[in-house]
């Protein structure tokens, strides 16, 4: 198999929260624009005809500006038409002040392609008592323009528009607080290596991170500690790193991921380790609930609202299952966690920008042929333990009729958070005052030392065990079972079907390991495999994907063998001869 591939990487060098610190403010503008659009990321516009110079060709490319232009059409026009020399009576000026410090490798600005450039722009950036940290003239010449101005700690960041062509508008689409840097094989700024792992698991019980390995050289140092004039400061560990591979001239994205750690050797080589967004929210809190026969989409939005984000898609049969359980405080990555694996579901990153949440389709996805195949390592494959039972723990939680110490402690004056090991609600509190409460946490005033006591009615959890169990053990075989006790939103309406879930998965007991050249392969699709003798169906749990090697992967996957030419449906027939039961 012939094939040409390539690997492009981009790092996304943006201050990742200066978008959110602050509003622009302007000396001029039209009455038809948001100059608050300037932090979006694309605003789509059309020509419209103007008395500009050249701005109303009679060509039919120029709509009527008539009572349809509506505010929020465009991000900036200035109030002002520049003169023949292109020069204005009063500079339109954009500023910015923000409240916390900011750092940037300079502004990228986008300009409206409709419409001609701008000549020059003036940029200045100063610190938190006004003082110059940087300023300087850029003859813009692209629609997507860095102005290269490297500055630290800044507090305030202005734009202003010196020349335009003769008679014509100042105008602008949007600001971006930094660069993209561009990384390619075959390149003077080189990818010399990249990796990718992705993994999922169909039952959700546990939610891996995808992960990825990247090196470039830089004959510009630009990440090097020593280099006065380089970008090392201005790396974040929530930066975006964008993976692209190439097959045969036509590029698809592998990954989006954020930038973890990094290390610069011999000042041109640096590597980035990176993960996918479930990883950064490993590093956050989601402060837990209680839910009576909630959505799960709802509860979902509830988590992503709380970690900040909001580019990830629900499937409709994941969103309108009921819920009914607790979620305690712990990372939104394993709140995420708890809501899937109730519903049956997967959390996946792969080959997209956020997150997508769904139900594993059966389905064989992909065929993968000898020819796809490398003879060494061989494909392996062994056979793991029989699962004979799964016993699943349903909830319920039910808030208790009687009063109960849900903290007490001898305290000073002072003001303190509480975390509660247990949910608790309708407090009342003795020598303290309560100045916020939910089920798991107490902020509380203390005004004088003393014994403070807190007290609440606290929410006892009813279990009942359900059982899926094989009726009819192969010759030879002992019972092995699988327990799960702490999925705290399985209850009485979903707990069979968890069971079921599980059950399937674990008939799945062939374990295969392989290394291919990738097509349309990913993690958590099923794929028909050829062996010597037979074909068998196999889904896809990890990936190791050598980018810039050839696209390569070495998988692992789990399965059972099928005849040959069963390529449409893997799991059902496993099915007869078992039970289900309530302990």
């Amino acid at each position: 198999m012939s094939r040409r591939t390539s690997t492009r990487a981009v790092i996304n060098l943006f201050d990742t929260t200066a978008k959110q610190d602050g509003a622009y403010v302007v000396n001029d503008i039209l009455s038809f624009c948001d100059i608050q659009r300037l932090d979006e990321n694309e605003i789509e516009t059309v020509k419209f005809g103007t008395l500009e110079d050249g701005g109303f060709l009679l060509d039919g490319s120029c709509q009527i500006m008539d009572e349809t232009v509506q505010v929020e059409d465009f991000g900036y026009w200035s109030a002002e038409m520049s003169n023949e020399a292109g020069s204005f009576s009063i500079n339109p000026k954009i500023e910015r002040q923000f409240i916390e410090n900011h750092s940037a490798a300079g502004l990228t600005l986008h300009f409206d392609k409709q419409y001609p450039l701008p000549k020059q722009v003036c940029v200045t950036f100063k610190n938190s008592i006004g003082e110059l940290l940087g300023s300087e003239v850029f003859n813009v010449d692209r629609y997507s323009y860095f102005c290269n101005l490297k500055v630290d700690e800044f507090r305030y960041m202005s734009l202003e528009f010196l020349q335009t062509e003769s008679y014509q508008y100042a105008r602008l689409n949007g600001i971006d607080y930094g660069r993209k840097l561009e990384y390619s094989q075959d390149a003077e700024k080189n990818l010399s290596k990249a990796t990718l792992l992705e993994e999922l698991n169909i039952t959700s019980s546990e939610v891996s991170v995808n992960t990825s390995s990247v090196t470039v050289i830089d004959p510009d140092e630009t990440f090097n500690i020593d280099n006065p004039q380089g970008y090392y400061t201005l790396l974040q560990q929530r930066q975006k790193m964008d993976l692209y591979e190439t097959i045969d001239g036509v590029e698809y994205q592998m990954a989006t991921h954020y930038i973890k750690t990094w290390e610069t050797t011999s000042g041109v080589i640096s590597t980035f380790s990176c993960q996918d967004i479930l990883g950064v929210m490993d590093g956050t809190n989601f402060k837990g609930s209680i839910y009576d026969a909630v959505p799960a989409g709802e509860i979902i939005d509830e988590i992503m609202t709380s970690f900040g984000w909001t580019d990830y898609y629900v499937d409709r049969e994941i969103a309108e299952l009921l819920l009914s359980g607790i979620i305690k405080p712990c990372s939104h990555r394993a709140a995420l966690q708890q809501v899937l694996f109730a519903c049956c579901g997967v959390i996946d990153t792969s080959r997209i920008t956020g997150i997508n949440m769904y139900r594993a389709s059966h389905t064989t996805q992909t065929i993968i042929l000898a020819d796809r195949k490398f003879m060494s390592p061989a494909h392996s494959i062994k056979q793991m333990d029989l699962i004979t039972d799964v016993e699943v723990t349903a909830h319920k939680y039910i808030k208790g009729s009687e009063l109960k110490d849900a903290y007490k402690a001898a305290l000073d004056p002072g003001i303190y958070e509480v975390s509660l090991k247990s949910p608790f609600a309708d407090y009342t509190a003795i020598n303290c005052t309560i100045l916020e409460s939910d089920y798991f946490r107490l902020k509380l005033q203390v005004t004088a030392a003393a014994e403070v006591k807190v007290q609440g009615h606290p929410y006892e959890d009813s279990a009942t065990i359900y059982r899926k169990s094989m009726e009819d053990l192969p010759a030879g075989s002992f019972r092995n079972s699988k327990q799960v006790t702490d999925a705290t939103l399985v209850s009485a309406s979903n707990a069979v079907q968890v069971a079921e879930h599980l059950y399937e998965y674990y008939q799945y007991r062939l374990s295969h390991e392989m290394k291919i050249i990738c097509e349309d392969e990913k993690v958590g699709n099923f794929a028909a495999v050829k062996t010597k003798q037979n074909m068998v169906a196999v889904v896809l749990g990890s990936m190791s994907l050598d980018l810039t090697g050839g696209f390569l992967a070495s998988c692992k996957g789990i399965g059972y063998a099928l005849k040959i030419g069963d390529y449409d449906y893997a799991g059902n027939e496993l099915k007869a001869g078992d039970e289900i039961g309530v302990m």
